[in-house]
């Protein structure tokens, strides 16, 4: 999508990915095979993945509509190596299976959804599914983003991170943003095959420069097969905290996350991406536990990590905003929980909108908690006033 469109800017010359089989009108932006599948862009080995997957998921097909084991010898991809970057417009006709009939056009599909997919998530940024958006799909990618998606259900919304002059390019970004330079490059080059010459990336602006070279003291090298092979394992440890979190298992959740965080400060800097996103996580469990101390520390951790890796607003900082302010005023201390609430609402009103919930109830605790101090300070006015009476 907006990567292939950005590569094709600076590089006239280079021939188009191909594209999925174009209906006989004309596509509309909003037209999903008007996307790119990146499938030149793809190494043998990616194509063979996509299409041992593209084999897996045809089988599943042909079960969930009834099909006949017809054409089961379409379902390895050609003998003599990987899936050529031709597309086959051939397909079944008169059934439901049609669209997917050759194992080739279901392995673009996997390709173009792994190109051009977001994950959807809620308010709190927690992924609840997969979908394509054609137009926002258009996007160009940036380490340093004017923009952000954002879901109201099933709905996309790009959300303006910061003022956007008329003219200026919309970029989105396709990693995260916490990763070091060298971590999102591979990442860049591994899933849409182009290296990111963003203001961040080529280091010409003073702030952003600043903050890769703070994350490059915080990464491991992605190239070191030991320390490689370490951070994956600490990256299914965590996938296997978040989902016991998910489940409600909050004692199983927190104890696997702290175990696997004094591990990786072993081997990762004190705020790479995953151990910042292992703090948020184990401060979920530490709330669902009320062990609000616990919480409140591994906050503090997660926030002044996002704090290096996001020079402006970001929603999954105001998420984490906001769940300190909470925790705040759980543990009575009302007046940084008032200032928490405000600096969470700034944030909110940026990156989710004046009509999210969330935005809304930070408003409105704030406004309880403004009151309620005001009333603690009226009795103490009183008491004092009373005390001195008394003295007369």
């Amino acid at each position: 999508g907006g990567a292939a469109a950005g590569e094709a800017k600076g590089q006239a010359g280079e021939a188009r990915a191909p594209r999925l089989p174009r209906p006989s009108v004309e596509n509309s932006p909003e037209d999903f095979r008007s996307l790119r599948t990146m499938w030149s862009r793809r190494t043998d080995d990616a194509k063979i993945a996509h299409a041992r997957r593209a084999a897996m998921t045809m089988s599943y097909l042909r079960v969930l509509l009834g099909e006949s084991k017809q054409g089961d010898r379409d379902t390895k991809p050609d003998e003599g190596g990987p899936l050529d970057d031709g597309v086959d417009d051939h397909a079944e006709s008169g059934s439901p299976f049609a669209v997917f009939a050759k194992p080739k056009r279901m392995a673009f599909w996997h390709s173009l959804i792994e190109s051009n997919a977001f994950w959807i998530t809620d308010d709190e940024i927690r992924t609840v599914g997969l979908g394509i958006y054609p137009m926002a799909a258009m996007a160009n990618h940036s380490c340093s983003p004017n923009a952000v998606a954002m879901f109201q259900k099933n709905t996309i919304v790009i959300r303006a991170l910061r003022d956007i002059k008329r003219g200026d390019e919309i970029c989105v970004s396709y990693v995260d943003l916490c990763a070091s330079k060298q971590e999102r490059q591979l990442s860049l080059e591994e899933k849409y095959g182009f290296k990111c010459e963003c203001k961040r990336c080529v280091g010409s602006v003073g702030n952003l420069k600043h903050i890769d070279y703070k994350l490059k003291e915080m990464s491991i090298n992605p190239q070191q097969p030991k320390s490689r092979k370490q951070f994956i394992e600490l990256k299914k440890a965590a996938m296997s905290a978040n989902e016991l979190l998910g489940q409600g298992a909050n004692e199983d959740a927190f104890n696997l996350f702290t175990t696997t965080i004094s591990e990786a400060k072993g081997i990762l800097g004190k705020s790479h991406a995953l151990l910042t996103r292992m703090y948020t996580g184990a401060a979920h469990a530490a709330v669902g536990l009320k062990k609000f101390e616990a919480a409140k520390e591994y906050l503090e951790l997660s926030l002044k990590g996002f704090e290096v890796c996001y020079p402006g607003p970001h929603p999954v900082m105001a998420v984490d905003m906001l769940m300190y302010a909470k925790v705040c005023s759980y543990l009575g201390d009302l007046q940084q929980a008032q200032r928490e609430f405000r600096r969470a609402s700034i944030t909110l009103e940026i990156t989710h909108g004046s009509d999210n919930l969330l935005y809304k109830e930070c408003i409105m605790r704030a406004n309880e908690i403004s009151a309620e101090l005001a009333e603690s300070r009226r009795r103490k006015h009183e008491d004092t006033g009373n005390v001195a009476s008394a003295g007369e």
